[in-house]
């Protein structure tokens, strides 16, 4: 998708382990969202960055694993 132009953002519980897949990405095209999936606060205020950097969010896909 961020080859199409698409602006893609990652939530990541451990930036770590995101960075390795994302490092093919460019980097003006992707933005990592550290999150603390430890408790819906967290997600709540992970939620709240993303629509203050991005406003509305087109489409969303969730993956765990």
């Amino acid at each position: 998708m961020a080859a199409a132009g698409v602006r893609v953002v990652v939530p990541a519980g451990r930036p770590a382990r995101a960075c390795e897949p994302l490092a093919a990405v460019e980097a003006s095209a992707c933005d990592m969202v550290l999150v603390d999936f430890a408790g819906l606060g967290g997600v709540r205020a992970a939620a709240a960055r993303v629509r203050e950097s991005v406003g509305r969010v087109g489409l969303f896909v969730a993956v765990a694993g």
